[in-house]
């Protein structure tokens, strides 16, 4: 009896005395005093304690108050983590995830989530969910990730939020739900996560889950831009220029221009051809162009071909850039470019060996994504057996298409054959 008293009070003490070590360690961490913090965490790792074992650690890992070194680092985590630590079974299956401190291994990275997960740690219930809807050493599950978003969303994870807010919008896993969505969207919103803050914003633009609000759009869209997150800068610039407030639309798209987004530079350039919030200035619309396009901004492709092909807005003519810069966004699926190509191919330079075949094909695919002078080109294609055997029926279905939408010269065909039909000239 005395023996299990001793006992008793000797691991009470014990316990007393890790946890002041562990609270001084922390303590100094916080103070930046990492001497002092590996010196307490170190003593207390090597007796089992795993919360230091577990600090211990991520000091390896950051190398702060001694050499870095991951492979210690994944170690003394992995430690605590068999020892029953939450925190660091969640730590160790991401390192298993990215190949931080032992080759990359999905599948025991599921092993060490779910461990976490199942002792309710909220990250790792959100890791987990990511595993089934990527299908990351697991089965891809939907309706396993989000169930573990949601058990880490009830906990207030706001990432996890923000992935059941998608989940909802796009419907996957569980029935589309705007309304849901937005709701979790303005949960994680509300803790500040930018993500978030953007997709509540684009719902309000939208009108998505709820009511169409131009400026409570403007006010999540800019909650985030002003944390730099450069999708909402450029969404908020968008939305600027789309009401028509267009000093602070240059503001915002040149941000997220100058911070790389490929469709804010493509709307600067569109600012400075048209000198709309800016001084008109062509010089400076091919240059912000340029930048989209070789980002594959497949429009600025466009218009910068069309710069080329024609020679206008202060570049000289160039077939050779134009053909480059067309053909790149065609090979995008830009409808409009492969009108453009087909024409080249049909018509040829010295930048490109004529060639009808490859006309008709580019055209083709122009046709069908719905440009009315690819379509019309198809059709003549058909009515002359130029690079595709002769069709008559297909010739007016391709031409009756285009005429459809109004190209000139297909409505003056169609004109034509209707008064042919009834007898006029």
């Amino acid at each position: 009896m005395g023996t299990r008293i001793l006992v008793a009070i000797s691991f009470s003490m014990w316990s007393c005395v890790a946890f002041s070590g562990i609270e001084e360690g922390l303590d100094a961490y916080k103070r930046k005093d990492f001497a002092v913090a590996f010196k307490e965490f170190a003593t207390l790792a090597e007796s089992g304690t795993q919360k230091a074992q577990y600090e211990l650690g991520w000091m390896y890992l950051d190398g702060n108050g001694v050499t870095r070194d991951v492979k210690k680092g994944f170690d003394w985590i992995q430690r605590a983590a068999n020892g029953g630590l939450a925190d660091a079974q969640a730590k160790l299956g991401y390192m298993y995830e990215n190949g931080q401190g032992a080759e990359k291994n999905y599948q025991q990275a599921v092993v060490w989530y779910s461990k976490a997960a199942n002792q309710g740690q909220a990250e790792a219930q959100r890791l987990l969910g990511y595993c089934y809807i990527n299908g990351a050493g697991v089965n891809k599950d939907y309706q396993q990730g989000k169930n573990w978003f949601t058990k880490a969303a009830d906990q207030g994870d706001s990432f996890a939020q923000f992935a059941l807010g998608y989940l909802y919008e796009h419907g996957l896993g569980v029935t589309q739900d705007f309304t849901q969505a937005s709701s979790w969207y303005r949960k994680s919103a509300d803790q500040n996560v930018p993500l978030s803050q953007t997709a509540l914003g684009m719902m309000y633009q939208n009108g998505t889950g709820v009511t169409q609000d131009n400026q409570q759009a403007i006010v999540w869209f800019g909650k985030a831009a002003e944390q730099d997150y450069v999708p909402a800068q450029d969404d908020l610039g968008t939305l600027y220029l789309k009401v028509k407030n267009f000093k602070l639309g240059e503001v915002w798209t040149r941000r997220a221009a100058e911070k790389g987004s490929a469709n804010a530079q493509f709307n600067l350039g569109n600012l400075y051809i048209n000198g709309t919030g800016v001084q008109r200035d062509y010089e400076k619309a091919v240059y912000w162009y340029s930048k989209a396009a070789e980002m594959n901004h497949r429009t600025a492709q466009y218009n910068l071909g069309l710069m080329y092909l024609y020679g206008n807005y202060g570049v000289e003519q160039s077939n050779s850039k134009a053909h480059d810069w067309l053909l790149k966004a065609a090979q995008q699926g830009d409808a409009d470019s492969q009108a453009q190509i087909g024409r080249m191919y049909r018509l040829g330079n010295e930048a490109v060996k004529k060639d009808e075949k490859a006309a008709f094909q580019w055209s083709l695919k122009g046709a069908e994504g719905g440009n009315p002078m690819a379509q019309f080109d198809v059709g003549m294609c058909y009515a002359t057996g130029t690079g595709v055997n002769r069709n008559i029926d297909d010739s007016m279905k391709w031409i009756k298409k285009s005429a459809d939408q109004g190209y000139s010269e297909a409505v003056e065909m169609m004109n034509r054959a209707k008064q042919i039909s009834t007898g006029r000239s």
